[in-house]
């Protein structure tokens, strides 16, 4: 401990009412009004800890008054002390009645209308620190299964300041009490006290079942012990061992080409009750059963598992079309406890994907009386496996799909080899000299039906001669950074009927003509052929960004008879790719007028090229596509960085307490601008800072003090602008913060770190309240919520009423009646609230202390006035005239706690 100051100031006035004069203290007696000031550090020194301050005047060793104050409320008066000279004051520091700081003021006058201010250096009044924390009274106990949960709030290093050193937490099979605290077990692994104020916590697994008592004291570093808590209790049900109970109604709610969706009725973590913790979903090719349930395939059960009784649902995927599977699946609790296997369901996985499109069905060869067609086999599931049959059709006249089952039929076709073979047939019994038109389809196992081929053509006896028609509208469709997209209509394989086999195109950064098209480079040419007289498109790719091009093609029949060359086109790669967007811009305030804006690099065309620029802007009001470019242009916004780099920015100069949109846009080295971001938004504020030192201190019948330190606003020595306090009869946290009550007492925030109290009175009184704070900036901005704390009206007094010492006794003119008067004491010794009632005692012999419960008691009836007030009680009854009575009273509070004796007087009634 140090030493701390505290200055008094004193201004005396004449009381009235006063008693005969002392010889030995000056012949009259006043009231002096007393004041106190602290300095910061004698308020940081003392907050917290110290309850009451109490003023003792003395003259030549004998004391005059004794008078105590509040020490959140440090002024009031002092009543009926002598006027004279060499007065001594006493100033005493009280943490529970207990003098931790002790000073004194010597040679003081005191004279009617004399102000004074008397400076007085407080000193240990002890060289150990012996004031211990405080008892823990909110310790709390929690059971699941065979583990406990204690909950409580840390005490402090002195009473509720502070931090504590260690704590001794006790348990026992039986209630612990503070006789028989050391009896119980000491728990090894308790936690080590954090500040006062702090929720703590603690959690055993004690592995069985049974009723635990708990305690715990509280030891601060000087070794000094709180008073036991108070006692929590709680039954443990044991260990877990009942499991989820059996799935019985698993289903295969749908199947798909290569998935199965299955439900059931979730069971619960006990039974079926409770959410079960996991699932052991099983599939196979054969069937499941328990003995191989662990053998078969683990399938991925449901990510979110729904409580017992809700529908429980899962896809299972990857599965082979055309294949049946067999389900079944456990379920296991958060205690490893598991069901048995549910039922067993199966499902066929049907095909559902036909054979690929054949494109290059052509003519092969052929004779006066035959054609011969080629193609390259589909798969049996696209370009995938093996096709089961084909359907080869033929006809006089066009064969489309619409009229394709109209077509003759090609009898016993090929059996379809492996995807991507070369197949081929021989269609007889055709008439020389007849034109003919060719088609296929393919079928899968599961009889799915590709789409029809592409449409050969065909004369038995004579042989093509005809080739394409020349491609005469070749054109420009479209442009991107390395690509040109070409379109024309397809001519046929014989002039403008059929389809052709094959395209030959060319592309040259010079002009192509018929003399130099074999010269030009050869791009690759379209992997899907159509129709004649239907549009065709091809993208050349691999081209350099701005560098002109030229095109040209011919097209080939099956029998390579080669078109003449297309018109010739020329086209300009050009960047009108869009660059990436920007979609985690955010906004966090660092100052009353800035804000830093961070994202992270988009790309432009590929995932390592960055952008050219951004363009950055701000409103007051949301941002859109549309108002992009009317929104605000912030200047010098940053280079930008290859993609995935963490960019920022900081916007200054904005407004004060304003809400601020922003948005940002990417451009490429074309110009070409991404989609406008997300619009993030925030006030140009820093919020101030969350208090989390809030402790309850001193506690009276109908109030608590509150104390914490002073947070910052912007910065370190900026003060908030204003709390708001708000405290419940049940749990605080930030959802119902605004529901609990708004305290109405108004209190200026002191700067940043200082001690800040305030005393929330009236409350209830052996009410439980919990309190906590926000602080609030100029700007309306509020701090996330306060550390909450709890505090109970009356939890706190073992403060009986003070003594009553000036109890006079006097005879009225009435026979037979005496008049009492003495100064009201307060409940909490001097100080605090009116007392409850008096114990008012008469006897015809001496009264003390040992005998008083035996005295004649008179019950009391009379009206009770303030601590400082004359009290005043009439016995009219019972007594004798020309008796000598002895009279003494005591005060008793609302906890029924009692006063010590008066002085005992006497008098003889008229």
């Amino acid at each position: 401990m140090r030493k701390v100051w505290i200055p008094i100031l004193i201004v005396a006035m004449a009381a009235g009412g006063c008693g005969p004069a002392e010889t030995n203290v000056g012949a009259a007696r006043l009231d002096i009004s007393i004041s106190f000031a602290r300095s910061p550090a004698t308020r940081a020194m003392l907050s917290g800890l110290v309850t009451t301050i109490r003023v003792t005047v003395s003259a030549q060793g004998q004391v005059l008054r004794q008078q105590s104050f509040d020490y959140e409320n440090l002024q009031g008066t002092v009543t009926d002390i002598p006027a004279g000279s060499g007065r001594v004051f006493t100033v005493e520091a009280l943490a529970n009645d207990t003098p931790i700081y002790r000073g004194t003021a010597e040679n003081i006058t005191i004279e009617k209308g004399e102000t004074a201010t008397i400076p007085v250096v407080l000193n240990p009044a002890y060289s150990a620190d012996v004031y211990p924390p405080a008892a823990i009274t909110d310790l709390i106990a929690r059971g699941n299964g065979t583990t406990v949960t204690l909950t409580w709030t840390a005490s402090g290093n002195d009473a509720r300041a502070g931090q504590a050193h260690s704590y001794d937490l006790r348990v026992s099979p039986s209630t612990i009490q503070a006789a028989n605290f050391e009896s119980a077990t000491p728990v090894s692994d308790a936690p080590a006290p954090a500040a006062a104020g702090s929720a703590e916590q603690y959690v055993h697994d004690f592995g069985t079942s049974g009723t635990y008592h708990f305690a715990i004291k509280v030891r601060d570093d000087a070794g000094n012990w709180s008073a036991m808590s108070n006692e929590a209790i709680v039954t443990l049900s044991g260990p877990d061992t009942m499991p989820p109970a059996t799935v019985s109604n698993l289903t295969v709610f749908m199947v798909g080409s290569n998935s199965v969706t299955l439900t059931w009725t979730a069971p619960g973590d006990d039974g079926n009750t409770g959410t079960v913790t996991d699932y052991d979903l099983r599939t196979s090719t054969s069937e499941i059963t328990a003995a191989n349930f662990d053998a078969a395939t683990q399938a991925a059960g449901p990510a979110q598992k729904v409580p017992g009784g809700q529908t429980e649902t899962v896809v299972v995927n990857g599965l082979a079309p055309g294949t049946r599977y067999w389900f079944a699946l456990k379920a296991v609790d958060d205690n490893g406890n598991w069901s048995a296997m549910s039922n067993v369901v199966d499902t066929l996985i049907q095909d559902q994907v036909p054979p690929g499109q054949v494109s290059d069905l052509r003519e092969t060869a052929q004779t006066a009386t035959s054609i011969t067609l080629g193609w390259t086999a589909p798969g049996d599931d696209d370009a995938v496996g093996t096709a089961a049959r084909y359907d080869i059709r033929y006809a006089t006249t066009e064969i489309t799909a619409a009229n394709f089952g109209q077509a003759q039929a090609v009898t016993s076709p090929p059996v379809p080899q492996a995807g991507g073979t070369a197949e081929s047939v021989t269609v007889s019994g055709l008439t020389q000299g007849q034109f003919y038109y060719f088609a296929l389809k393919a079928y899968d196992d599961e009889d799915n039906e590709s789409p029809m081929s592409n449409v050969a053509t065909a004369t038995p006896g004579v042989v093509d001669v005809t080739p394409p028609a020349d491609v005469t509208d070749l054109a420009v469709q479209g442009r991107a950074e390395t690509s040109v997209t070409l379109a024309w209509t397809a001519p046929g394989d014989n002039g403008t009927i059929g389809t052709v086999t094959s395209y030959d195109v060319r592309v040259s950064t010079s002009e192509i003509t018929a003399a130099n098209f074999d010269a030009a480079p050869q791009a690759p040419g379209p992997s899907s052929i159509v129709s004649a007289n239907l549009t065709q498109t091809l993208t050349v790719t691999d081209l350099t960004r701005g560098t002109p091009y030229w095109f040209a093609i011919k097209a080939a029949d099956e029998r390579n008879n080669r078109s003449g060359i297309s018109n010739v086109v020329t086209a300009t790669p050009d960047d009108t790719s869009a660059p990436q967007a920007v979609t985690d811009l955010a906004a966090t305030a660092d100052s009353d007028t800035g804000v830093t804006l961070t994202w992270k690099a988009p790309q432009d065309d590929g995932p390592a090229e960055a952008v050219d620029h951004y363009e950055i802007r701000h409103s007051i009001s949301d941002i859109t596509e549309q108002n992009f470019s009317s929104a605000t242009e912030v200047q010098n916004p940053p280079a930008p960085l290859a993609p995935g780099g963490d960019q920022a920015m900081q916007v200054s100069g904005l407004g004060a307490c304003g809400t601020y949109y922003f948005a940002i846009k990417a451009f490429d080295e074309a110009g070409n601008p991404s989609a406008l971001s997300n619009v993030p938004a925030a006030q140009a504020r820093v919020l101030p800072q969350a208090v989390t030192t809030l402790a309850v201190g001193a506690v009276s019948d109908d109030s608590v003090t509150l104390s914490w330190k002073a947070p910052q606003d912007d910065t370190a020595t900026e003060a908030v602008s204003a709390y708001e306090i708000r405290y419940s009869t049940g749990t605080i946290d930030p959802t119902n913060f605004d529901q609990a009550t708004l305290l109405s007492q108004s209190l200026v925030p002191l700067s940043p770190g200082s001690d800040e109290t305030l005393v929330v009175t009236p409350l209830a009184i052996n009410t439980a309240y919990t309190f906590a704070l926000v602080a609030i900036d100029e700007c309306s901005g509020r701090s996330a919520l306060s550390n909450v704390v709890s505090g109970e009206p009356g939890s706190q007094d073992t403060t009986p009423p003070a003594a009553i010492a000036n109890l006079a006794a006097a005879p009225t003119a009435n026979a037979g009646e005496i008049l009492l008067t003495w100064t009201a004491p307060a409940d909490d010794g001097a100080t605090g609230t009116p007392v409850t009632s008096y114990d008012v005692r008469v006897s015809e012999d001496a009264i003390d202390d040992g005998n008083f419960g035996n005295a004649a008691q008179f019950p009391w009836s009379g009206a009770i006035v303030n601590p400082g007030a004359e009290q005043s009680f009439t016995i009219s009854s019972g007594l004798l005239s020309g008796t000598l009575y002895y009279f003494a009273v005591k005060a008793i509070d609302n906890r029924g706690l009692t006063a010590p004796i008066s002085n005992v007087v006497s008098a003889t009634p008229n």
